[in-house]
């Protein structure tokens, strides 16, 4: 992985504009971070696997202070077992109505609810353990020698995001059309 001062270099040197004041580096780290965390938020590139233990007869946990960094969750296993992940929580009711007080031998089915809450359903009698894989909110970056969470393949995509920014800050409207460089954007140019 490499260090934030190099892409800092690198974004210095895309968004420079004639006749308009440079951006301070701690400005540029800023935005770097953010674009960061935009880019993995969207894509998920920086995974954690963690054990969660569940509550006995508890079906709906609190993200949050679950997992503090989480961005999304991508799966739920037990014990080598992918729980089934439905798209919304809602589709529990079309199980049944009752879903909410329904307890079984082992949990089958995983959904969010909003940003903030996730269930494990059926409720079990027993506490057990899972494993969580979800996409984590990458860390700010603080200073020029701070390593990027996001590897180098990804980032040219992080750096696009930054320096659409950065060419808005600067009132460099024109340079906007060139970020992405895909057929679909010359051809809207031409309509």
């Amino acid at each position: 992985m490499s260090q934030a001062h190099e892409w800092i270099d690198l974004l210095r040197k895309r968004t420079r504009t004639e006749g308009v004041v440079p951006h301070s580096d701690a400005f540029m780290l800023d935005v770097l971070s953010k674009a960061q965390r935009m880019v993995n938020a969207r894509k998920q590139y920086v995974l954690v696997e963690e054990v969660f233990n569940t509550s006995p007869y508890q079906i709906v946990y609190d993200l949050r202070t679950t997992f503090p960094n989480v961005i999304d969750i991508v799966r739920i296993e037990k014990s080598e077992v992918r729980l089934i992940h439905l798209a919304s929580w809602r589709q529990l009711w079309l199980m049944s109505s009752w879903w909410f007080r329904q307890t079984g031998t082992t949990a089958r089915v995983w959904s969010k609810i909003g940003r903030t809450h996730f269930i494990i359903w059926p409720g079990v009698a027993t506490a057990y353990s899972v494993n969580v894989l979800y996409s984590k909110l990458c860390n700010k970056l603080e200073e020029n020698v701070t390593a990027l969470e996001v590897d180098d393949d990804e980032m040219y995509e992080v750096l696009r995001v930054a320096e659409m920014v950065m060419s808005v800050r600067s009132g460099n409207y024109s340079a906007l059309k060139y970020i992405g460089g895909g057929e679909g954007e010359k051809a809207n140019d031409k309509a």
